[in-house]
């Protein structure tokens, strides 16, 4: 992805397209089936299927998409990887982040610390999960299903607020 670019989580198509600012038109990451989770390899060979989220890691290039119980990541060669979740809807538990259960997961990045930060809607929390998707924890409760992520930047800090 190129500075300028629009991703386009297309959940209805099971893809996440990318714009170039000419208006190019190209395809990140899905073949259009639906599957439950995506098989890791060539993101373009993954079936994508509930597509609630994208973020860019502007740093490192990486792509981070919030699909089916999961957050996968795109990176820069194309290659698709699970950094969060193990496809089935359920509590999330502390620890690994691969191991840990997510249910309709929307995610954010924080570019300068790498750390992702998870909207798990249906369980009515917000996780942080930290580099190299190993450990995945809970910062707060919601007080209903958050489907928006924003950092914003104080100083050196992160804050992250959760947007019903």
């Amino acid at each position: 992805m190129k500075t300028g670019d629009v991703l386009v989580a297309d959940d209805e198509n099971n893809v996440v397209d990318e714009i170039t600012p000419s208006g190019s038109l190209s395809l990140l990451a899905g073949t259009g089936n639906c599957s439950t989770v995506p098989t890791p390899g060539a993101a373009t060979a993954a079936n994508l299927c509930g597509i609630t989220s994208v973020a860019v890691d502007s740093a490192t290039g990486d792509v981070f998409v919030g699909d089916q119980n999961v957050v996968a990541k795109v990176s820069p060669s194309g290659m698709l990887s699970i950094v969060a979740g193990t496809g089935a809807a359920g509590a999330p538990t502390p620890g690994p982040a691969t191991s840990s259960d997510l249910w309709t997961p929307y995610v954010a990045v924080d570019s300068s610390t790498g750390d992702l930060y998870i909207a798990d809607s249906n369980n009515h929390v917000v996780e942080q999960v930290t580099p190299p998707a190993c450990c995945l924890s809970s910062l707060a409760p919601a007080r209903s299903a958050p489907r928006r992520l924003a950092l914003r930047r104080a100083r050196s800090l992160a804050t992250l607020w959760g947007l019903p």
